[in-house]
């Protein structure tokens, strides 16, 4: 099961940031977004996790593709949404 990626991210961040840097609001507002979108894709790609977490998933029917091919994709989606949230810095 993959971790919480966009709490792991904001961990991270907030631990590599001077404390005195503040995060302007439009930075923190399109990180909520992108935490959001991950979510949303996270429980389309795991849908057995977001159904036993109980959260509504796109794809109730399905279960993980646990194929190579399956891996590797989920693998470039999350470089995208690191890419995204790096640019935020």
């Amino acid at each position: 099961m993959p971790t919480h990626l966009a709490a792991a991210i904001a961990a991270a961040l907030a631990s590599a940031a001077p404390p005195q840097a503040a995060v302007p609001g439009d930075a923190a507002a399109r990180f909520a977004e992108v935490g959001a979108e991950y979510e949303a894709w996270r429980d389309t790609v795991w849908p057995e996790d977001a159904l036993a977490a109980g959260r509504p998933t796109a794809a109730p029917d399905r279960i993980a593709d646990r194929s190579m091919r399956g891996v590797e994709s989920r693998h470039a989606h999350e470089r995208i949404v690191l890419a995204d949230l790096r640019a935020l810095a």
